[in-house]
Parts: structure tokens; C-alpha cells; sequence
């Protein structure tokens, strides 16, 4: 299974309090997604769920020495995420202007200035259709410049009910999504300094996590049923400038219960 170089950041996916949405956070691999000479990074991500869309604008800038999550290890398209101390993007306070997402002509939304969610990040709701191509326009300032990205509502997957996951066996899940989507799982993990997830093409029809990476997962919830998180979305529409990286995703998030035996 070929991992999709356009979804190597999205490793960790940050629930928000009181809102259906989520912060994709960099993970840094080499000297993070072959963008080495980019040290600022600007990332939207809209996520849909249950007919509820919500948008994450986050800010990150290159750190020396930084809390971040690194790939610590890739089993087929599955990979392991650990939070370290290190180089690597870290949240920061950017001046980027002011940042709306537009429906055409139509406004839809202004984001809050950032900062206010979270270190480099600010959310709000968002009306958003399956389809419709909304564009993120940012106004520019000190430490970027005036950008606009185009990115398309993603269609909701269709998947099987799952079966028990058995730790130390492997696991499968199908699904039906549209041609031309992205697909990432995020399995079970204890606390927030780990992430486990696997990615594959939506044409793929579905994805087999290896018997390496079942066998990984917390072993006290064995006899548990737990949520896996599934996103399906288009390629992020991608803007490189100078010294500079901004990206938009939009996905469609679905939970799944899954029994862990």
C-alpha cells in the first residue's frame, strides 16, 4: 500500500472541546514533509461530521528545540507517532491578516484572531456543502504574504460495519469513498503523546493494519469496544511561498465502534 506523500503530516487529530472539529498537527519526518526550506507553515483544515462542518486555521513555526510529534516507526501504510523534544514545527503567534473562507463571492466565515483556541490556533462553524469549493483567503501581513486556496467539501465514505480488532492479528475495514480521495484511520491510543494511524487511497476499497501494529495497541483494553476515527477527503490544495508553506484540507470525519479483543 502506497502512502500519499500529501497526507504524511496528518498523524494526530486534537478533539476540541464543545466542537466537532480538529488540529492536524505537522509530524516531522526528515526535516519534515521535504519542505526544508520552509520554516513557517499555515494549515485549514474543515472537517465535516454528522452534516456539522467546522474549520481549524493553525499556525506553526520551525523550532530547534520543541515539543512535536516525529515518526518513530512505518509498518506498510501504518505509522507511530511519539511527541519528543527536538527540532520541528511548533504553534506559534503568526502575523498572517485576516482570514475568511468565501463561497464564490459569498462570505461564509471571519476566523477569530488566532490564539484564541490554543497556541497558533483559532476555529469557528461553518456552512458547508458536499461538493461546493470553498476558498480560504488570507489577507497577508509581516510574516506572510496576501494567499487564497481553493479546496472542495469532501463527500462522506461509506464503511462496513467492523469487525473485533484482535491484538497481534491483523485487522481489515472497507469502505466505499469517492475516486480520487485520501483515506486515514487513527486507532485507539492511551493519551495524547502517541498516534497510530494508516493511510490509504480511497480507490483501494479499504485497508489491512498489520498484525505489527494491532499487537502495539494498549493492552488493557482488550475485551473493549473503542472509536476509530476515519477522514476522507481530496488532496490539501497547496500554496509554497517564500520560506513559507500553506496548506487546506478538507475531510469528512466518521467514529466507528470497534470491540478490541
Amino acid at each position: 500500500m502506497r502512502i500519499h506523500p500529501a497526507l504524511t503530516a496528518s498523524v494526530a487529530v486534537l478533539a476540541l472541546a464543545g466542537c466537532n472539529t480538529v488540529l492536524v498537527e505537522p509530524a516531522q519526518d526528515g526535516c519534515g514533509y521535504g519542505d526544508c526550506a520552509a520554516s513557517l507553515r499555515v494549515e485549514l483544515s474543515l472537517v465535516t461530521y454528522s452534516g456539522l462542518s467546522h474549520a481549524s486555521l493553525s499556525l506553526w513555526a520551525w523550532s530547534e528545540d520543541g515539543p512535536h510529534l516525529e515518526i518513530t516507526e512505518q509498518v506498510g501504510g501504518c505509522r507511530r507517532a511519539e511527541r519528543v523534544s527536538g527540532p520541528g514545527f511548533v504553534p506559534a503567534s503568526l502575523a498572517v491578516g485576516e482570514a475568511m473562507i468565501l463561497a464564490g463571492d459569498e462570505e461564509r466565515g471571519r476566523f477569530p484572531p488566532p490564539g484564541r483556541d490554543g497556541p497558533g490556533l483559532t476555529s469557528m462553524p461553518l456552512l458547508a456543502q458536499p461538493g461546493e469549493v470553498l476558498t480560504l483567503r488570507l489577507a497577508g501581513g509581516a510574516d506572510l504574504p496576501a494567499v487564497a486556496l481553493d479546496v472542495e467539501v469532501p463527500l462522506a465514505a461509506e464503511v462496513e460495519t467492523p469487525e473485533p480488532m484482535i491484538a497481534g492479528e491483523p485487522w481489515s475495514l472497507a469502505w466505499l469513498a469517492p475516486a480520487g480521495h485520501l483515506v486515514q484511520l487513527f486507532l485507539p491510543v492511551e493519551g495524547e503523546a502517541v498516534s497510530v494511524s494508516c493511510t490509504a487511497e480511497a480507490d483501494a476499497g479499504g485497508v489491512t493494519v498489520p498484525a505489527e501494529v494491532t499487537a502495539s495497541l494498549p493492552a488493557p483494553w482488550n475485551g473493549m469496544t473503542h472509536d476509530v476515527t476515519l477522514f476522507a477527503g481530496p488532496a490539501p490544495s497547496r500554496a509554497d511561498l517564500d520560506g513559507a508553506v500553506v496548506e487546506v484540507r478538507a475531510l469528512h470525519g466518521s467514529h466507528l465502534l470497534v470491540r478490541v479483543e
